[in-house]
């Protein structure tokens, strides 16, 4: 009887204080992401983080990408279309992110929702100079769908674990310094 009554001591103060600990985690795992700066005021954080949808798209319209894919890197997912005027005019400054992407530890995918796929997404990036973006398409709309996107451009914001920790709808200049930085600082590993 005597073992037993430990083991249960020992089982109640060991859940106590992974209980006591999560929250403090939690919080400051959501502390990465807090304080945008002026350029992100579109920015919505998701508390708590969710997992990323494991959904396909696909690079250059063939070949099946998901974003487990890119685990490890912070991920800036734009969804967006070459009819949608905001989209048009963020585009050049996703493509200067993706540039310097490596040095901040983000990789920036544009998946395009267009019905066309890449036969007008290709034209769109050599007529708009966009030269460090992967052609990735949002076949059907399945991921913008399972996503829950509900306008374009949106941008799901995933840390390097694999987390979704938020969005921002709308356009914004992603390359300013003080946006790459946040979103270095709140979706790195």
């Amino acid at each position: 009887m005597f073992p037993f009554s430990l083991g249960k001591i020992f089982l109640g103060s060991f859940l106590t204080a992974i209980l006591a600990i999560s929250p403090l985690h939690a919080s400051a795992e959501g502390e990465k992401c807090a304080d945008p700066p002026q350029g992100m005021i579109k920015f919505r954080p998701l508390n708590p983080p969710k997992p990323a949808s494991l959904e396909p798209f696909f690079e250059n319209g063939e070949t099946k990408k998901t974003l487990a894919d890119y685990q490890g890197n912070g991920i800036v997912v734009n969804f967006w279309a070459t009819w949608c005027g905001p989209c048009v005019r963020e585009m050049p400054s996703l493509d200067r992110l993706q540039a310097k992407g490596g040095e901040l530890g983000l990789v920036v995918l544009a998946i395009s929702e267009d019905r066309k796929g890449a036969k007008v997404v290709e034209p769109f990036y050599s007529k708009h100079a966009i030269e460090h973006l992967k052609v990735f398409i949002d076949r059907r709309g399945a991921l913008s769908r399972r996503m829950k996107v509900r306008s374009l451009p949106t941008t799901v914001l995933i840390d390097a674990k694999g987390m979704e920790r938020g969005r921002v709808i709308g356009a914004a200049e992603w390359d300013l310094s003080e946006n790459a930085a946040f979103l270095s600082r709140c979706l790195g590993g």
